[in-house]
């Protein structure tokens, strides 16, 4: 059933429907800009890769990050986990020519730095709880240590095992096994 509209209505509405459609081109050219600076963002952040790979091999081994350090990221004030993203996507791309060949994978993993970190309320009673440790992962972790022992894959030492395991076999006889205990 449709409802029929007095024409100052249906020139209001019009006017609306004018209006949003000119906001939503105003997006759509938005949305494009915003895309173009990424891809920009991206070719960038490939070409440091290239250069940075280049560069590695010349540093020498155990050199690598230490240079990458001193010499890239504190001057290009970046941190260096950044900088070996940008090496990767060179790395992952090796036949790319240009940003419309690198892989989707690639693009998505850098774009998602685009993404603003979800806001964290510090609540006045926000509670850290320590990370709770059951019996039973102390007994599967004895039972794996035992079962590598037994078959060699480990090297056996009865004077430093007796003297590492002293503390916990008192405990356990004193609190586990006493006369009496629960």
């Amino acid at each position: 059933m449709s409802k029929t509209l007095a024409v100052g209505e249906k020139q209001r509405i019009a006017h609306l429907l004018k209006e949003a459609i000119e906001h939503h081109q105003r997006c759509a050219v938005a949305r494009l800009e915003a895309a173009g600076k990424q891809d920009e963002a991206i070719y960038e952040a490939w070409q440091a890769g290239v250069r940075l790979n280049k560069i590695k091999p010349e540093i020498g081994h155990g050199n690598w990050l230490p240079w990458l350090d001193l010499n890239f990221c504190k001057r290009a004030t970046v941190v260096p986990r950044m900088a070996q993203l940008y090496m990767k996507i060179d790395n992952d791309n090796p036949n790319a020519r240009r940003v419309a060949h690198l892989k989707f994978d690639t693009i998505r993993k850098y774009r998602i730095g685009f993404v603003p970190e979800k806001e964290k309320p510090l609540l006045g009673n926000n509670v850290t709880f320590p990370r709770i440790t059951h019996h039973l992962k102390l007994v599967n972790d004895f039972n794996r240590w035992k079962r590598r022992r037994d078959t060699g894959q480990i090297e056996s030492d009865r004077e430093e095992e007796r003297r590492d395991f002293q503390e916990i076999f008192d405990w356990m006889r004193s609190e586990l096994y006493a006369t009496g205990a629960a």
